[in-house]
């Protein structure tokens, strides 16, 4: 389309110099033909841009889910870090907010709505993070392979189970020997 667009303006240009130049009579007709068809393929290259891309509010919706999608993982890593570091979940998110070594994770809210994503602690090791995602990814992500934590989801509000593990190491059995000095 551009490629056409770019001839119809070096055809004008050529048929302009033509008569401008070399005083060779070019029918006004002519021209107007050609304007007309240069704007049909301006605004046809438009509106399939519009149909292939998706309008641009489909883009912003779209651009909300895969923020949602990375807070979500940054979130996860906020209560593993924590848990692997205090023996224990966070009782809430406030409680990521309200230490000093996690307040990186205050300000994973959601993009659209501002408000907090949903936390729930499940069992001593597992818990929930919930998000509102305005689109699916179900038939993006049609084969079984693993795209990560909340990147395949459906329309709506979204649950994943989290398992975490502790910082302290496991008790050995036996002693292990300290060579004498």
């Amino acid at each position: 389309a551009v490629l056409m667009i770019a001839g119809f303006v070096f055809i004008f240009y050529f048929l302009e110099r033509k008569k401008i130049q070399y005083k060779k009579e070019v029918s006004a007709i002519f021209f107007r033909v050609l304007m007309a068809l240069a704007s049909v393929m301006v605004v046809s290259a438009i509106v399939l841009g519009f149909m292939a891309s998706g309008s641009p509010l489909n883009a912003r919706i779209r651009k909300f889910d895969m923020e949602r999608t990375r807070n979500l993982q940054e979130l996860s890593s906020c209560v593993s870090a924590f848990a692997y570091d205090n023996d224990r979940l966070p009782v809430s998110l406030d409680e990521l907010k309200n230490n000093a070594r996690y307040s990186y994770c205050s300000r994973v809210i959601d993009p659209e709505t501002k408000k907090d994503y949903g936390y729930s602690i499940i069992s001593k090791n597992e818990f929930n993070l919930c998000g509102d995602f305005n689109l699916s990814t179900l038939e993006d992500f049609q084969d079984l392979g693993y795209y990560g934590n909340w990147q395949r989801h459906d329309k709506g509000q979204n649950c994943e189970k989290q398992t975490v593990t502790f910082g302290k190491p496991l008790p050995f059995e036996k002693t292990i020997p300290v060579p004498a000095r």
